[in-house]
């Protein structure tokens, strides 16, 4: 990843517009914007985001809709010399450490990414051999074997990569699957038996998203979300972590519990009603329990019942959401 200070030399940032800012304590400052048209070489990189921390900001603070007419940065010894000129005035200051983070997009990305992570499991695959050999794992499910090899390639306490090799077999049924999931894979041991006749396998070939195989016919589905908005040289940015899965027949909805990196637990709800090519859109129980997230919330899933879903949080305390209301959220 290039320092501050090399994507300062890739990035013009004349032109641009602050859209908002945020100050963390006295210490810290974050800058947000959108690039000017066409002062990018990489005409997809239109937003940015400038972290200054462990600095001196004297009175800046706001200027939201201010326009930069100029950005240097200078390393001097342990502190960064920052120089900053906004169309409606001059400012300067200093801080132990800057980040430059631009973007293609804000928000949320549903894109699938599955080719393009594809594409990137090239740069893992030379651990599949004896050297990285790890452990095996086997595993009984409704009728059908899934075989885990687990590889990894470690050096003084550091993980350089990780690779599971999972094999499916029963029933005349053999596929295998590679899955660069954080540590090892997160294995569902239930088959779903879909209302179309259909049995789904779930399973994860990266942290984020889902896949399903379709035991019947040998089709299978890969689902990785393009995620939160990030930096520009990675692929996927953050997005919910699927733990545990709940499928309703009668409904075809299916309820997701898992989380966001160090966030509380929740439970993601979806429309499974075509599962090799499924709606990406989740909607959030928690939203409807607290719509303002005021609170810290750990959401589990509970059970289905005739006319919605029943989550529980921390305590144990039960939460009852309507399928219609689930569903309007959907349309919104």
């Amino acid at each position: 990843m290039k320092t501050a200070i090399e994507r300062l030399a890739d990035l013009n940032f004349k032109g641009s517009r602050i859209t908002d800012t945020a100050k963390w304590g006295e210490r810290s400052l974050v800058l947000n914007g959108e690039f000017a048209v066409g002062s990018t070489a990489a005409s997809d990189i239109k937003y940015f985001t400038i972290s200054f921390n462990d600095g001196n900001f004297g009175d800046f603070d706001g200027y939201a809709g201010a326009e930069i007419d100029g950005l240097n940065i200078v390393k001097k010894d342990e502190l960064f010399d920052v120089k900053l000129s906004l169309n409606i005035g001059a400012f300067a200051f200093d801080c132990k450490r800057v980040d430059i983070t631009p973007m293609k997009y804000r928000g949320m990305s549903r894109r699938n990414m599955y080719e393009a992570w594809f594409k990137n499991l090239v740069s893992v695959a030379y651990i599949e051999n004896e050297k990285y050999f790890e452990d095996e794992e086997t595993h009984e499910l409704d009728g059908f074997t899934l075989n885990i090899k687990n590889y990894s390639h470690l050096e003084d306490s550091r993980e350089y990569a990780r690779l599971a090799v999972c094999e499916l077999t029963g029933e005349g049924l053999q596929y295998q699957y590679r899955s660069t999931s954080y540590s090892n894979p997160h294995t569902f041991f239930d088959i779903i038996r879909h209302s179309n006749g259909h049995r789904y396998f779930p399973f994860h070939i990266d942290l984020y998203g889902i896949s399903y195989l379709d035991v019947d016919s040998g089709e299978v589905y890969h689902y990785i979300p393009e995620g939160y908005e990030h930096d520009a040289d990675r692929d996927f940015g953050e997005s919910f972590i699927i733990t545990d899965i709940h499928y309703d027949p009668r409904t075809n909805l299916i309820a997701y519990g898992g989380c966001y990196w160090a966030g509380p637990s929740d439970v993601m709800v979806g429309d499974f009603s075509e599962p090799l090519n499924f709606e990406p859109y989740l909607v959030s129980t928690t939203r409807f329990i607290d719509p303002e997230h005021d609170e810290c919330w750990d959401i589990n899933f509970s059970r289905f019942e005739e006319k919605g879903i029943v989550v529980h949080d921390k305590y144990k305390t039960e939460f009852f959401i309507e399928f219609d209301k689930i569903r309007q959220r959907m349309k919104e």
